[in-house]
């Protein structure tokens, strides 16, 4: 095998429990193009490091030619909420307010109809 490189990504938030790394590319026992969990990756955090061999899985040519090809990013679990994120709503006496404002509007429209009506 070639040399290696161990190169550290910084994301700006956690990534949730169960994020994996996928690569594109091709591999030893595969040499289709294709995405796949690449085993050398530790996600901790918001850290992904990847340990890297010049022509081995990992490396998209998989050439010993001192580059590394690595397209590839995290993926995280389907169905795992990213973030929730709070709906404002009116305090209890904001909506007791309202309610009592819209009551005494709707009175005045009916007192408004019968003087009009009669």
């Amino acid at each position: 095998m070639g040399t290696g490189a161990i190169v550290v990504l910084t994301c700006l938030q956690l990534l949730p429990a169960g994020t994996v790394y996928y690569k594109y590319g091709k591999m030893a026992g595969n040499p289709t193009a294709h995405w796949y969990p690449f085993a050398g990756a530790t996600i901790s955090g918001s850290t992904i490091t990847l340990t890297l061999t010049d022509g081995a899985d990992g490396d998209d040519d998989l050439q010993q030619n001192s580059a590394i090809t690595d397209p590839g990013g995290p993926v995280m679990p389907m169905g795992v909420p990213v973030g929730a994120a709070s709906i404002p709503t009116l305090s209890e006496w904001a909506l007791l307010l309202l309610s009592t404002l819209t009551g005494l509007f709707a009175l005045a429209w009916l007192r408004g109809r019968k003087v009009a009506g009669a």
